[in-house]
């Protein structure tokens, strides 16, 4: 695995630095992501606009949301529709949450942090306002996913401080949590 996101195609072809950003952390983790539940080599990327998922693992069927920001994440992440998000929660098909913190200067992982889906309960998510009338999509709710109610060990460190985790240790500590799953990855 490579902490470096850096891709001069991407810089030259995307002048708006929150595209850049984009393109750059999704094409990172579809490059050198591995999957930290079955310790396959790949997760493949869904198609745009997948609702709830960003990526899944061939192997055991995991889904995979990322969250990216070149600030430190706080207590909460913007996320997606919060009617889709609620619905996914309560149907049990909540996407294990990745949240990326890059630097925008170097364009590095700072740090990377898996968030089992086992651990995503509606009392994480907080509603925000509708759009107003005059926004493009008028009306769309989304919701912002609250870190501050996850416990410690919902967080399982991948890359901190520039420094990456053992892949057989990520595994562990999924393992170790993994009787909390209802639907839980191929071992």
């Amino acid at each position: 695995m490579n902490i470096s996101m850096y891709q001069k195609e991407v810089l030259q072809k995307y002048k708006s630095n929150s595209q850049r950003a984009r393109v750059l952390t999704e094409n990172w983790f579809s490059s050198e992501m591995y999957c930290p539940c079955c310790l396959n080599k790949k997760i493949v990327d869904y198609p745009n606009n997948q609702k709830a998922s960003d990526f899944f693992c061939e192997n055991c069927n995991n889904d995979f949301q990322l969250k990216s920001s070149k600030k430190p994440f706080g207590k909460r992440v913007v996320d997606g529709e919060f009617s889709t998000m609620v619905s996914v929660i309560q149907r049990g098909d909540s996407p294990n949450f990745f949240v990326l913190h890059y630097s925008s200067d170097e364009w590095v992982v700072k740090s990377l942090t898996m968030i089992p889906k086992f651990f995503v309960n509606l009392s994480m998510l907080e509603k925000r306002k509708p759009l107003s009338s005059n926004a493009r999509r008028a009306g769309w709710t989304g919701c912002n996913f609250l870190l501050d109610k996850l416990p410690k060990e919902g967080k399982i460190p991948i890359i901190n401080q520039e420094k990456i985790e053992d892949k057989e240790q990520v595994n562990n500590i999924w393992r170790k949590m993994f009787f909390l799953a209802i639907d839980n990855c191929v071992i």
